[in-house]
């Protein structure tokens, strides 16, 4: 996912410096009006794009939840058969397991926990792109659609 992000971001950097270069140099209604159609057609892409990462997010987001929740069971029920194995010496192989569960758990949610932060930042880079293309966008001459 930081592959798909940091492309993205590459791809919007490099087009926002074409168009901001083609801004100074357009002089005619005619360049002005592609350059707006281009600057509408790029900012519905990046839209889409950072609306396709939120959803993720929130996917990633549920997914680390259930695992937290599985970690808190998995620790709950590592010490209710640590105290079972105190009284009966039996219940050794309970405790045990219900221990590597809980540190396989851990694991898992320590690499769920970066990923999401991984994704969550990711995305909160990519708004400034949003924000710079309004801003262009604002800059251009409005195109009249009526005839």
């Amino acid at each position: 996912m930081d592959k798909k992000i940091l492309a993205h971001k590459n791809f919007m950097e490099a087009e926002i410096k074409d168009i901001e270069h083609k801004l100074t140099k357009a002089d005619t209604k005619i360049e002005s009006e592609a350059l707006y159609k281009q600057v509408a057609e790029l900012t519905e892409y990046h839209v889409e794009t950072v609306h396709n990462l939120q959803h993720e997010r929130l996917i990633h987001l549920i997914v680390t939840i259930f695992f937290a929740a599985l970690l808190f069971l998995a620790i709950f029920g590592m010490l209710i058969f640590a105290s079972i194995a105190a009284e009966d010496q039996g219940s050794y192989p309970l405790s045990i397991m219900s221990t590597i569960l809980a540190i396989i758990l851990f694991v898992t949610e320590i690499f769920y926990v970066r990923h999401y932060y991984q994704l969550e930042n990711g995305t909160q880079r990519l708004y400034k792109f949003t924000e710079k293309l309004y801003q262009i966008g604002d800059a251009l001459p409005h195109i009249d659609t009526k005839p």
